[in-house]
């Protein structure tokens, strides 16, 4: 999921409570993603599993960077 880019637009719209036809308008926005593939999964993914998701993003992005000495 970390490196699909639809993926990545569904938890994010998830998150934010978009509805589909603003996630699918999103997804449009990139030619090289087809939003019929992605309806189902967009359906499935519940808001706070999304929220969790975007939290654990920011804590790995905070570990991955270097500590100041």
């Amino acid at each position: 999921m970390v490196h699909d880019p639809g993926d990545q637009i569904l938890v994010l719209a998830k998150s934010i409570d978009l509805s589909w036809k603003t996630t699918r308008a999103i997804l449009m926005l990139d030619s090289g993603i087809n939003a019929a593939e992605y309806v189902d999964r967009y359906k499935k993914l519940r808001p706070e599993t999304a929220r969790l998701a975007i939290q654990f993003y920011r804590l790995r992005e905070r570990a991955a960077k270097p500590q100041p000495k």
